[in-house]
């Protein structure tokens, strides 16, 4: 598979997430919540 075609795909998914959030608010494309107070310090 050449690099732009899984670019190509990878970024129309993640746009239709965008849109998707952006019209209702809540995200449905998976991924890790991150929460601003849990920064850890070493």
């Amino acid at each position: 598979m050449k690099i732009a075609t899984s670019i190509v795909s990878w970024l129309s998914l993640w746009l239709t997430y965008y849109e998707v959030w952006r019209a209702t608010g809540d995200w449905q494309g998976g991924g890790v919540e991150h929460n601003v107070g849990d920064v850890r310090t070493a």
